[in-house]
């Protein structure tokens, strides 16, 4: 309904490395807003449905990129076959989405059971001649998201959304959605992702984008790697680390850099690095793959690095985005 501060947060997540970004739909009264959004958002645009299928047809006829919905959503015949003709018309996608909290309470979780829905609405989508067609089915429970994922997998070749749902917030929240999304993605599965934290979107898109780094999937961006920190650290290694990450948040160079806490870890341990700093007793070293750049002075090593990656990253055509 704000459409200026919904703006101002994709705008954001956009910056981070979010390549679409999803809005809940709850309203009729919400489309009017959607419109707005869809037209100035920098990422394409998915609208999640919470209610009738009708506000589906609806945010489809609004522009949207994609529309998830619920294979439990109330909507009669007529109202799905006017769902199958929008997004016909203006080849949206549509994701079909299941998740394990939306089961009775009490009732335990049948991966068959719970897939029969999806799967007869994607039939029904297939048959009415959609062709952009993603399923996607979520749990809380590690072992039951993969057993779902799996099953999707198995079942077409329907692109998947990953996810891990109920998560929670901070680290706990962060480990168990790794611990859930990173063999899924290991194996292959997952066409596109969304990291479920309670708190900020942006910490979620700042996760996504690590995992998927660490695992080789997302070239672009920069990674960081930095030293743990011993007695022979001379540097503030972790402020340092934060320093660079918000000064370099908005390069999509394909870059490691290091910050290393003394001269031995770099550049010799970080040789390898395309950029780092190391700290020494009387100041930075800065260096670029494995050769010494220039020694910097304490106040200066940070930001000297950040300048030597954004002269680089405007070298070879790309900017700071």
């Amino acid at each position: 309904m704000d459409v200026d501060e919904v703006l101002a947060e994709i705008r954001e997540m956009a910056l981070v490395g979010a390549d679409i970004v999803r809005v809940a739909v709850v309203r009729a009264d919400c489309i009017n807003g959607l419109k707005k959004i869809v037209e100035r958002s920098p990422v394409p645009i998915v609208a999640d449905v919470h209610y009738p299928m009708d506000l589906a047809v609806k945010a489809v006829n609004a522009g949207v990129a994609g529309v998830r919905i619920n294979p439990l959503m109330p909507g009669d015949v007529k109202t799905f076959s006017e769902l199958i003709g929008a997004l016909k018309n203006s080849k949206a996608a549509v994701r079909v989405g299941v998740n394990a909290g939306g089961l009775p309470p009490g009732e335990t979780v049948d991966i068959k059971k719970m897939l029969t829905p999806l799967w007869n609405t994607v039939e029904r989508l297939a048959d009415g001649g959609v062709e952009n067609i993603k399923v996607s089915a979520k749990a809380a429970h590690v072992g039951i998201n993969e057993k779902l994922n799996r099953a999707l997998a198995k079942g077409g070749s329907w692109p998947i959304h990953l996810g891990f749902t109920e998560a929670g917030r901070g680290v706990s929240g962060i480990v168990r959605s790794t611990v859930a999304l990173a063999p899924l993605l290991s194996e292959g599965i997952g066409d596109t992702i969304r990291v479920s934290l309670s708190g900020s979107p942006i910490e979620e898109i700042q996760v996504a984008v690590n995992l998927l780094q660490v695992l080789g999937i997302k070239k672009e961006g920069v990674h960081i790697i930095a030293c743990p920190m011993c007695g022979r650290c001379h540097g503030e290694v972790a402020q340092t680390v934060q320093y660079v990450e918000e000064a370099l948040r908005g390069c999509r160079r394909d870059l490691t850099l290091a910050v290393m806490g003394c001269e031995i870890n770099g550049p010799g341990e970080a040789s390898r690095a395309d950029f780092g700093i190391a700290a020494g007793p009387e100041g930075w070293v800065l260096f670029s793959r494995g050769e010494v750049l220039e020694m910097c002075d304490r106040e200066e090593g940070p930001s000297r690095l950040v300048q030597e990656v954004l002269k680089e990253s405007i070298d070879v055509g790309h900017g700071k985005e």
